[in-house]
């Protein structure tokens, strides 16, 4: 935490601050903060001193939240989750307070994450077969873009629905009646079906279903995989 007066020059920081930052009390002290700790820095881009969130709520009142990359002492740069509110003494507005917390190593992990979603979607969508995964109670939580196609909607618009939302009741009728077929057996286990694609395509699919279980062991749904055998008639 530190604060700074209506021009942005810090009038006072704790300790974890001062740790946070490499510095010294009388290194901070009555220096522009926006020079001295994220250097004109808003989200990795540079910004003006008067764009600077702490100095525009010292001077409007107006609280803040953001996302900033802060600078040490040693150059070392870390990004944070800061919010700024308006200072008063007496009901008059003297300045703001921050309150910030380093993210950087969850920042790093949902980068980390999102690498490593973008490998398992694309790894998906380099298989010729229909993939997705549903919950217990059938809703799909993932597929592949192969099943997108069958399906004739986006990815988007068919995670987080149901058989029933996106099918005929009969086809979704035969679909949950195989789920649960599956899931009382809690084993995988094969079934073909004549299905209909968007553009009137005939297909024989060979599907296999098994359950999709949690670190524990616990079922928490089924993967689906279904793959066109139609050539085999």
């Amino acid at each position: 935490v530190y604060g700074v007066d209506l021009e942005g020059r810090c009038t006072f920081i704790n300790k974890a601050a001062l740790e946070m930052f490499g510095m010294t009390e009388d290194e901070v002290l009555g220096q522009g903060q926006h020079e001295l700790f994220h250097r004109g820095l808003r989200g990795g881009r540079p910004c003006p001193r008067d764009g600077c969130p702490v100095y525009m709520t010292a001077q409007d009142g107006r609280a803040r939240r953001e996302e900033l990359l802060f600078f040490r002492k040693d150059g070392l740069a870390f990004t944070v989750d800061v919010e700024v509110r308006a200072l008063e003494e007496g009901g008059v507005r003297v300045g703001a307070v921050v309150a910030f917390q380093d993210i950087t190593e969850r920042k790093q992990i949902e980068s980390q994450l999102a690498q490593r979603t973008t490998l398992l979607s694309n790894l998906l969508d380099s298989i010729p077969d229909l993939i997705f995964f549903k919950d217990v109670n059938g809703v799909y939580m993932g597929c592949n873009t192969h099943f997108a196609e069958f399906v004739g909607h986006s990815r988007e618009n068919i995670i987080g629905f149901t058989d029933y939302d996106l099918f005929p009741k009969e086809v979704a009728d035969l679909f949950r009646t195989n789920d649960r077929i599956m899931m009382d057996e809690a084993t995988a286990r094969h079934n073909e079906e004549w299905v209909d694609y968007p553009d009137r395509r005939k297909v024989l699919l060979d599907t296999l279903k098994a359950p999709l279980r949690d670190a524990g062991g616990a079922i928490i749904g089924l993967l689906g995989v279904s793959r066109d055998i139609t050539r085999r008639v």
